[in-house]
């Protein structure tokens, strides 16, 4: 994820990526529409690509709904015809 040795570091804190991005997807408007408090658009955008491209975004999707199903007092894995693949 990080620029290893020899890549170019990155402009920006993750921080402020992750807040970017929560920013986006809370209040649903396009990424070319990202206020000027956060990073370009395009940089947002790479980070987020490059993580979700790696497996991350399915990956903590997967254990949100998990803690969420188990805080209910169920299975953490659906066993119906939604979440079968």
């Amino acid at each position: 994820m990080a620029g290893g040795p020899g890549g170019r570091p990155e402009g920006y804190r993750h921080r402020q990526m992750i807040d970017a991005v929560r920013y986006l997807v809370d209040n649903g408007f396009k990424w070319r529409a990202m206020p000027a408090d956060f990073p370009p658009w395009p940089r947002v955008y790479a980070f987020f690509a490059r993580r979700r491209d790696a497996g991350l975004v399915a990956e903590l999707h997967d254990r949100l709904r998990a803690a969420v199903r188990q805080a209910e007092g169920r299975g953490p894995w659906a066993v119906g015809r939604r979440y079968l693949r």
